[in-house]
C-alpha cells in the first residue's frame, strides 16, 4: 500500500530573523520580570496579612490609643 502524499510532508521550523529573535527574548525578560514582582507582591501582601492577623498583633493593644486614654 502507498504512502498518502500528506504522510510524507514533514513540518519544518524556519530559521527566525536575528532582529526578531532578540526582540522575542527581550520581551519574555520583561514578562518573566513582570510575573516575579507580581509573585513577590502577593507574598508580601500575605505576610503582611499574617502579621496583622495573628494572635500577637489581635492581643497588643495599639499604643496610641493606650496613651491618649490615660492622659486624655
Amino acid at each position: 500500500m502507498h504512502a498518502h502524499r500528506s504522510e510524507l510532508d514533514f513540518w519544518h521550523f524556519l530559521p527566525v530573523k536575528p532582529e526578531v529573535e532578540t526582540s522575542f527574548k527581550r520581551w519574555s525578560l520583561i514578562v518573566i520580570a513582570l510575573l516575579a514582582l507580581l509573585v513577590a507582591g502577593v507574598f508580601v501582601a500575605g505576610l503582611g496579612s499574617l502579621t496583622l492577623h495573628s494572635p500577637v498583633a489581635a492581643s497588643a493593644p495599639p499604643r496610641a490609643i493606650h496613651h491618649l486614654a490615660h492622659h486624655g
